[in-house]
């Protein structure tokens, strides 16, 4: 875990989940009064101004036997933010586990065992299909509230 992650970790500590809604505090508290910081800030902070925090909530929340496995969602995720041209997949997914490893409530769902048999095969085979939807446009969520194209059908 870098010092970026560490850092989001205590604040959420600290804080609580309020700072997910409030990015201009969240990034003055990554930033510790400092201009400018690392780009893994920006990052950061980004994944919940366009969303995909608050996504993770809502899957996190689905029915286990509804709902994909993270690594699906954390790819699915990382898929959609590239195709919108907001950031590289490879970057969104170290932000997306490091935002789950720094929430106690979304880290114990990422941990569970992904539901077996032909609903886990749906999953699979609807995580490729519906990641090519279109999507918002870069100035906005790129995940929108009521995106579910992982969950089982």
């Amino acid at each position: 875990m870098n010092d970026v992650a560490k850092r989001l970790k205590v604040i959420l500590d600290a804080n609580g989940n309020a700072l997910i809604e409030d990015t201009d505090s969240l990034r003055r508290l990554l930033l510790r009064g400092q201009p400018d910081g690392p780009p893994e800030v920006r990052t950061l902070v980004l994944m919940a101004e366009r969303g995909a925090v608050q996504h993770l909530f809502r899957w996190a929340k689905t029915p286990t036997e509804q709902r994909p496995a993270y690594v699906q969602m954390r790819n699915h995720i990382a898929q959609k933010f590239a195709t919108a041209g907001v950031l590289p997949a490879s970057e969104v997914r170290w932000a997306v586990d490091t935002w789950v490893d720094a929430l106690p409530a979304l880290a114990q769902h990422a941990r569970q065992a992904p539901p077996g048999g032909a609903l886990s095969r749906a999953n699979s085979a609807n995580a490729g299909r519906h990641a090519a939807r279109a999507i918002a446009p870069a100035s906005g969520n790129v995940l929108a509230r009521g995106d579910t194209s992982l969950r089982g059908r």
